[in-house]
């Protein structure tokens, strides 16, 4: 678009935050801030409106904008760095429209970066000189002497404490009852502004390509979690930074579960049939050295053993073999219950008790137990031989 005739009648989209209203061509710099003009009551915007409005602008927000607080935007550049400062507006509605005259994107044909008027001034182009004049003759050089003398103020860092270099500084400033009151870490307004580059294509397709099974997975585990969900609020003017659309992207992440010591199990033992969870059950452990110690004492010729000790130490036996077999068959069931399709070849009681976890002092004293004598005859009675 060349003639400034041709321009759409829509002052919405000339007072925006957006860059699409229309492209300039670098001869037609003189025209941006007509098109303004035709938008708002020029009378409005004096040198002592624009000077507040930029004193409202910073790098991060107070979360105090009201007509009561002299605190508008707070600026933490970069540590270490000569990079200028991205301002953003922070300060009440009323002054809403004066901000989007120095901070709309501007589009100059042939130039990858739309930059505002505000940018301009700190950065300084080849466009900038056409920029003033046209701010000049639009709204006076006392109102271009008040945006340049504010934002020179504006741009000094202002002090804080810093956390993890400047994206979230704490902030002191005087409370209702003359102490100092500290202010929550406050996250840079950008934050609030350029989400939106972080929903890209990227990420779409992770969503898209979320991972629902293992052989999908290649054995690993599916990493596809989290959400945007685009929410439309009140179209009213936010005071916490102007710069906020009417659509916000809001992100809910939930991390993934923990695997839970069954989900390893029956994860390795897809794996490798051979490798069949461990029984780690250490009431039985217990129960399983209490019975080897009967053992010992009850095969020496010396130890009286009369038939109540003996069904004592049957039961006990017993207690130990139906408690491995229990556990045996929960295993499968849930194997099979996860893989329908899969089958398992379930091992022996005595191989699972082995398993226990058992001091290793007395690892050869257990394993022992359960190859005496007594315990296969038990054995045999359950089924189990």
């Amino acid at each position: 678009m060349t003639d400034h005739e041709d321009i759409e009648d829509d002052t919405s989209e000339v007072l925006s935050l957006r860059s699409h209203y229309r492209e300039y061509g670098s001869h037609e710099l003189k025209l941006v801030f007509e098109d303004i003009a035709a938008a708002i009551e020029v009378s409005k915007v004096t040198p002592d409106a624009l000077t507040r409005t930029v004193a409202s602008c910073g790098t991060h927000s107070a979360k105090f904008p009201n007509s009561r607080s002299k605190i508008g935007g707070l600026n933490f550049g970069a540590q270490a760095s000569n990079m200028p400062l991205k301002f953003y507006y922070s300060g009440g509605a009323g002054d809403a429209k004066l901000a989007k005259i120095l901070m709309r994107p501007i589009r100059i044909a042939g130039e990858q970066e739309d930059l505002s008027f505000l940018d301009r001034l700190v950065l300084g182009d080849n466009y900038t000189e056409g920029l003033e004049h046209s701010f000049v003759s639009t709204f006076g050089q006392d109102c271009l002497d008040a945006v340049k003398a504010a934002l020179l103020n504006r741009h000094r860092k202002s002090n804080g404490v810093q956390i993890h270099h400047e994206n979230m500084p704490v902030v002191f400033i005087p409370g209702p009852d003359g102490e100092d009151l500290q202010t929550t870490p406050l996250p840079p307004i950008s934050i609030l502004s350029t989400m939106w580059a972080v929903k890209n294509d990227a990420w779409e397709d992770h969503q898209n390509s979320k991972l629902t099974s293992d052989e999908e997975a290649g054995g690993k585990y599916g990493v596809g979690y989290g959400s945007w969900v685009t929410t439309v609020i009140s179209g009213k003017v936010r005071n916490v930074a102007l710069n906020i659309g009417e659509k916000q992207s809001r992100f809910y992440s939930s991390p993934p579960r923990i695997s839970s010591s069954v989900d390893n199990d029956m994860w390795s033992l897809k794996n490798n049939r051979d490798q069949f969870p461990r029984w780690h059950d250490r009431d039985i452990a217990n129960s399983t050295l209490s019975y080897a110690k009967k053992i010992t004492d009850y095969s020496d010729p010396e130890n009286y053993v009369n038939s109540a000790m003996q069904s004592s130490l049957d039961e006990a036996a017993r207690r130990i073999i139906r408690a491995a077999r229990y556990f045996i068959d929960e295993i499968v069931d849930e194997f099979s219950l996860r893989y329908p399709d899969e089958t398992i070849t379930p091992p022996s009681v005595s191989s699972v008790i082995r398993t226990l976890p058992v001091k290793s002092d007395d690892r050869a004293f257990v394993h022992s137990a359960i190859a005496s004598s007594h315990f296969n005859k038990i054995l045999r009675k359950e089924g189990e031989a």
